[in-house]
């Protein structure tokens, strides 16, 4: 496979609830909490209150962190590990160099050099980075061997890497999106389902966002790293269960969908569209999600809810044939 990689570097951007990030979400500071700017199409979406949305983040944030207590909790049960212990070793050079070694093994093909992507591509993800990135100089690989719209891997202490999937954001994709927007079009991904009301619809301008600031809140948070030290190590001589780090990981990507979330042009979208993301999760996130979906309408003038709905509704009608339609 081919790979092209961009070296972009970025000024750091201060997050929201940055004390403990770990246990609660990690939001970019440029995101207007108190007047956020929804939409779908060309139409505005308004907040039912002044307060919604910030209201709902304060309880998110509550919610995150009882989360990550009942994940830790699983953890220090069975390895006696402090997050201060592990907070130093995702510092500490054995770990970093194993981690590093355990990426370059796996993923040989993430370090081949190619010539420089498309400006019009390298531009669109630039743009996206912009909104919020944390301090390191950032790598970006560009590949079509992952299944993700993108994922990330890397440490504090080494850097970073963005890996971005050439299938979606290519640059006919990329054209396509900025020649729709200039006619006032939108265009939609359509995932079909058995029925047209299961079926779900996402502007791909969200569809692509959401895949590059997902990919960013698991290197705020070192995802990644943090879950590959419990494969790669044992503690105090003893082995994470599978049912622990599952729970975890189940945790963190919850945490990173959050966030993701969050920061889009229409919250409410990308968590439908996300729901069946969490079938194969712990059966407590898959509810918590759903909570958070409920909570996201809430914040939605109610005339504005419905006006997206039924335009969501209508665009997969148009484009969803199925036999039990």
């Amino acid at each position: 496979m081919k790979f092209k990689f961009l070296f972009l570097n970025f000024l750091f951007v201060s997050l929201l609830h940055a004390n403990n990030f770990q246990n609660q979400l990690s939001l970019p500071s440029s995101l207007d909490i108190n007047n956020p700017s929804w939409k779908y199409t060309q139409f505005q979406i308004h907040q039912k209150k002044s307060d919604s949305f910030s209201l709902l983040i304060k309880k998110w944030n509550s919610l995150t962190d009882l989360m990550y207590r009942e994940a830790f909790r699983k953890i220090y049960n069975e390895l006696r590990l402090s997050q201060q212990q592990i907070d130093f070793y995702l510092k500490t050079k054995q770990f970093l160099d194993v981690y590093g070694e355990h990426v370059r093994n796996n993923h040989p093909d993430f370090f081949e050099t190619q010539p420089e992507v498309d400006p019009i591509v390298a531009n669109y993800i630039q743009m996206k980075l912009n909104y919020v990135y944390p301090e390191k100089p950032l790598n970006v690989i560009f590949t079509d061997n992952t299944y993700m719209l993108a994922t990330s891997f890397g440490t504090n202490e080494s850097g970073y890497s963005l890996v971005v999937n050439t299938d979606n954001y290519s640059t006919e994709q990329i054209n396509l999106v900025y020649d729709f927007y200039s006619q006032n079009k939108y265009m939609y991904h359509i995932e079909p389902a058995t029925s047209l009301y299961s079926s779900r619809a996402i502007e791909v301008t969200n569809l692509l966002h959401f895949g590059i600031t997902q990919a960013i809140s698991q290197i705020v948070h070192q995802s990644d790293f943090r879950i590959k030290m419990f494969v790669l190590f044992n503690f105090n001589k003893k082995i994470l269960s599978e049912e622990a780090l599952s729970y975890y990981s189940n945790f963190l990507q919850f945490q990173s969908l959050a966030e993701s979330c969050l920061q889009s042009n229409n919250p409410v979208e990308v968590a439908v569209f996300t729901e069946p993301f969490f079938e194969n999760f712990d059966q407590k996130y898959l509810i918590l999600w759903r909570d958070f979906i409920e909570d996201l309408k809430n914040c939605y003038e109610e005339e504005d809810l419905a006006a997206y709905e039924k335009h969501s509704l209508e665009a997969r009608r148009a484009q969803l044939y199925t036999e039990n339609e």
